[in-house]
């Protein structure tokens, strides 16, 4: 084995920033296999700057098949004065934006609003049809 083999294959271990460390540059989020993991795991990569280095940490979060979303990108400020912890928190609001969402279109098929007032309209026109004296004697007043 060559040395440059050897310098391929060797990781280099940084530490993993805090959520008050500034510089982060982008924070995405994917499923992926990973060694030595079960199944598919959701991967969020984080993307900073460290003095003058990009420097990327990679967090498992679990099963993909907890997260209902897709694919989550975010990016931060050119500046690069966002903090670690403002990008997590707008990865974790798009992740919670899209169970909203779903929530929402869930409760939307199964919504008997439309259903109810229709029927509703319905007894309506048919009371007034029945009861032609009691509407007519409604309108006057």
């Amino acid at each position: 084995m060559t040395v440059l083999g050897a310098k391929r294959d060797l990781l280099v271990a940084h530490d993993s920033p805090s959520r008050w460390e500034r510089g982060a540059m982008a924070i995405y989020e994917f499923d992926d296999f990973r060694r030595g993991a079960v199944g598919v795991r959701r991967i969020q990569r984080l993307r900073m700057l460290r003095g003058d280095r990009v420097i990327d940490f990679d967090r498992d979060l679990g099963l993909a098949s907890a997260y209902s979303c897709g694919p989550i990108c975010v990016i931060g400020a050119l500046d690069r004065s966002d903090t670690v912890g403002e990008l997590q928190d707008e990865a974790e609001a798009l992740r919670e934006e899209t169970k909203i969402a779903a929530f929402l279109a869930e409760k939307r098929e199964n919504s008997t609003l439309i259903r109810d007032a229709i029927t509703a309209e319905e007894a309506t026109s048919e009371y007034r049809r029945r009861n032609p004296r009691t509407v007519s004697r409604l309108k006057e007043r």
